[in-house]
């Protein structure tokens, strides 16, 4: 899919439904790719279902869909880049452990998400869930660290600044 430096929709704000052809219907070629900015500030579209042969979301991909509520990664996915759904109406995601390139900022502001879980990963990108301010609950992967290393009174602080921005001098994560 080819990428945009803004959504390619003349009034983004006009789309409410998209669907996609999982293969040409005369061809034998697969949406691969989700491009940057594609969706970009579409705010009324509230799903969307992604062909299992995408592999990759681009940067802005979902940026500013803040109806988008309904949304699954697929398992085919391996590469979601900066701030690719940042802003959205996400309630609950799950992170899948086939992504093996995950951006910065993805998730920022993302003021509805309540649950996040991410499964395996071995680095962590970010400010991933940066001014998510309904975030209640986040369940991480086993860092392979000891049980010393992350008793450590600074640990959980090093493991926050990297998943939100912790810039407030009480330490409250956004």
């Amino acid at each position: 899919m080819k990428d945009f430096s803004s959504s390619p929709f003349k009034n983004p704000d006009k789309v409410k439904t998209v669907s996609f052809e999982p293969k040409h219907p005369k061809k034998n070629l697969y949406i691969t790719s989700i491009g940057n900015h594609v969706f970009y500030n579409c705010n009324n579209l509230p799903e969307i279902a992604i062909p299992d042969t995408v592999t990759r979301i681009g940067k802005y991909a979902f940026n500013n869909c803040v109806s988008l509520t309904e949304f699954k990664i697929p398992s085919s996915v391996n590469t979601v880049e900066d701030y690719a759904f940042s802003n959205t109406g996400y309630v609950d995601i799950v992170i899948p452990s086939t992504i093996t390139t995950l951006g910065n900022y993805v998730f920022s502001d993302c003021t509805s998400l309540k649950t996040a879980i991410i499964e395996d990963r071995t680095s962590m990108p970010s400010y991933l869930f940066n001014r998510c301010t309904a975030l209640e609950e986040l369940t991480l992967p086993y860092a392979g660290q000891s049980l010393e290393s992350v008793n450590k009174a600074d640990s959980s602080e090093r493991v926050a600044s990297r998943l939100f921005n912790n810039n407030v001098s009480d330490k409250t994560y956004y």
